[in-house]
């Protein structure tokens, strides 16, 4: 059922977030590079907005277009603060860059370890630790 329904809205979201995410490039909310980006999250945003769609409450199209002009806005307001917090010369946290480097070394292990000992030889030959 929400697979069929998301075909038909599909087409909708394609336009309403082409449409959206032009405007905030036009008005320099947004760099054009980050366009597309904004519209595969409003895609998935909607994916996952698909199962509440009630249609006593709102047509298709109506719909779609309120949940890819919610995610389009939520995208432009964060990148706003994101440049606000840098004109401001706040610092990361470097408690949670320590974190993130931990996060990012397990997962790290855990895909080598997945590896045969020929590809995680090939792909730790770069690195200055050495193998695993």
């Amino acid at each position: 059922m929400v697979e069929e329904l998301f075909e038909q809205a599909y087409p909708h979201a394609r336009r309403a977030a082409g449409v959206f995410s032009a405007s905030a490039v036009a008005t320099a909310s947004i760099i054009s590079a980050d366009r597309e980006d904004i519209q595969q999250q409003a895609i998935v945003a909607l994916w996952h907005a698909m199962p509440r769609f009630d249609p006593a409450r709102a047509s298709l199209r109506t719909f779609v277009e309120r949940v890819v002009h919610s995610k389009v806005s939520s995208a432009v307001r964060a990148r706003r603060a994101h440049k606000r917090s840098l004109l401001a010369g706040t610092t990361p946290d470097p408690c949670e860059s320590a974190a993130s480097a931990i996060h990012f070394r397990t997962d790290v292990e855990r895909v080598l370890a997945r590896l045969s000992p020929e590809d995680r030889l090939l792909m730790t030959l770069g690195s200055r630790q050495g193998s695993p």
